[in-house]
């Protein structure tokens, strides 16, 4: 932490337990699905956060006692994904006149303005670590459905993959928009009940889509006939209650024989004009199929932490707060020492990447066309 004379702004012990506090609250304020069932890694090199062990399963063979077991060489055990890990950062900034506010401000109550800028950074704190996060669990879901969709300032990331067999990439033969001709239920049961079992042995049972594939689904033809044959009643034209999120998620489930989830979850995206933009974590066009029994499991995937360099440089030049290298995500302050302009900036980092160990685990299918009709993507 940066010290500006006799003000120390804040510890690096508060500022480690402010993150470990907001870990809590952030969760509650503001579910991060993906990110609350991914297991955190912590490593210390490039090589651990993109080495994927290749483990291959092959049954053992048969021999007879005294018999030695024939010795395969099946290649590198280990497959290097990617060069280099992702950086993700954040941070804000209190510029001169921010300063002179809260100077004033300071002095109409207590006249504490070291506790005030501590409040301050305490909530700066906060909102740059929730950045933090919203990255990793918007990187996350990227991993669950193969794709990732980056290009900012310089950073291209939209050829990005985690090895998902083309096989689990499915696309609906109508985009799920067309209420009279999509089969909607028939594409999810394609994968679930043939395409992963047989071809690949993964059994999922849970189906995971946003809000609009949803409205979509259960406004479908297909899915008014099914309805009806589940229940024996033969509805009219608008007798089907579609606000009835639970009952219509209910109804699924049981016809697919899944845990049908429906997710709204969304970030603010800062635009390079200044202006933000509201996006959901999962494309509204894309579905994706898991298993409950892999959340949390490091053997199938997990998101590998790694050393921010801040803290690492921080503590080779002896600057107040950093006692040593350690895992992200950190929080720090930077203030001009040369005061020229007076400013303090309030940082967040973390260094990693979400790793997919069994690439088989998930599997996606695309209902709409990006860009195209309803379908933002």
């Amino acid at each position: 932490m940066a010290n500006l004379g006799q003000w120390d702004f804040i510890s690096n012990t508060k500022i480690a337990e402010i993150v470990r506090v907001l870990a809590d609250e952030l969760e509650h304020n503001q579910k991060l699905t993906f990110l609350a069932r991914t297991p955190v890694t912590d490593v210390f090199s490039n090589d651990e956060i993109f080495a994927r062990y290749k483990a291959s399963g092959y049954a053992a063979d048969i021999i007879a006692l005294d018999q030695k077991v024939a010795v395969y060489n099946e290649g590198p055990a280990f497959e290097f994904v990617q060069n280099v890990a992702a950086k993700f950062k954040d941070s804000a900034k209190m510029s001169e006149e921010d300063i002179q506010k809260a100077w004033g401000l300071s002095q109409v109550g207590t006249g504490q303005v070291q506790a005030f800028f501590e409040n301050w950074l305490m909530s700066k704190s906060d909102e740059m670590l929730r950045g933090i996060r919203q990255r990793i669990n918007h990187t996350i879901v990227s991993m669950h459905i193969d794709s990732l969709n980056y290009n900012r300032y310089s950073v291209d990331l939209r050829t990005v993959n985690w090895g998902m067999p083309s096989g689990l990439k499915a696309t609906s033969g109508v985009t799920w928009d067309d209420l009279t001709n999509s089969t909607p239920i028939s594409d999810l049961e394609l994968m679930v009940s043939e395409v992963a079992p047989d071809n690949f042995g993964e059994l999922y049972d849970r189906i995971t889509m946003g809000n609009k594939a949803f409205n979509y689904l259960v406004k479908s033809a297909e899915f008014r006939a099914r309805y009806r044959g589940e229940i024996r009643y033969a509805f009219g034209t608008n007798e089907i209650n579609t606000a009835d999120k639970a009952g219509l998620r209910q109804a699924l489930a049981s016809m697919l024989n899944c845990e049908i989830e429906v997710t709204t979850e969304s970030f603010q995206e800062k635009n390079s004009d200044g202006t933000s933009t509201r996006k959901t974590y999962l494309p509204d066009n894309k579905v994706v199929f898991s298993t409950r029994s892999n959340d949390n499991d490091p053997s199938v995937m997990d998101f590998a932490n790694g050393v921010p360099t801040e803290s690492i440089a921080g503590s080779m030049a002896g600057k107040a707060g950093f006692t040593g290298p350690q895992h992200g995500p950190i929080a720090y302050t930077e203030v001009n020492e040369q005061l020229n302009p007076p400013t303090v900036v309030v940082y967040a980092a973390a260094y990693g990447w979400p790793r997919k160990k069994r690439a088989t685990s998930t599997a996606v299918l695309t209902v709409g066309t990006a860009g195209v009709g309803p379908w933002v993507g």
